[in-house]
């Protein structure tokens, strides 16, 4: 759940960018988080309170200004001058639900006991298009307490196709 501060950020976001692109910003949105995650330090630096604002600028412009994305790094010299961006996961995950619900897309969750390889995650994704008739993006997450088998959660419905399930399926027939 996204509180309510970084929705916010993700909205005004959201409001200024040319729809045409919005992919476009989720994508790079997406990767700015993947290297706060692949380089913590640049993280801490444009959380930190020891940094002035011309050296976090300099910073934002030179990480982040490769995207070529007309308000991105202004918005985020804003997360930085408002000391946000130790949430901008959730204000990525906030942009993310915009994007998705303009567009039509449903986002869910697929876990599974081992991690699952692309083509196995765009076999359910295509699948679960199929049944609901739209588009589906899912994330994984590895659940070692499943047996085998995927669960996913999407739209506040969960489609288990795990072994557990199944055998407390053939329990219930066997019962009968």
């Amino acid at each position: 759940m996204v509180e309510e501060v970084y929705a916010n950020y993700a909205s005004a976001l959201y409001s200024l960018i040319d729809k045409s692109r919005q992919e476009e910003y989720a994508e790079a949105l997406s990767a700015i988080s993947d290297s706060f995650r692949e380089d913590p330090a640049l993280l801490r630096a444009l959380s930190s309170y020891s940094l002035s604002k011309a050296e976090k600028e300099s910073l934002i412009d030179n990480a982040f200004g490769r995207f070529h994305l007309p308000h991105l790094c202004d918005f985020l010299k804003v997360i930085s001058a408002h000391h946000r961006f130790l949430g901008f996961k959730q204000i990525q995950e906030g942009f993310l639900a915009l994007v998705h619900e303009d567009l039509g897309i449903k986002s869910g969750v697929a876990y599974s006991a081992d991690k699952l390889t692309a083509s196995e995650l765009n076999a359910i994704k295509e699948a679960l298009g199929k049944r609901l008739s739209s588009r589906v993006e899912l994330r994984n997450v590895v659940d070692p307490s499943l047996l085998g088998g995927v669960k996913v959660a999407i739209d506040g419905k969960v489609y288990d196709g795990t072994i557990r399930s199944k055998l407390i399926d053939l329990s219930r027939e066997l019962r009968k």
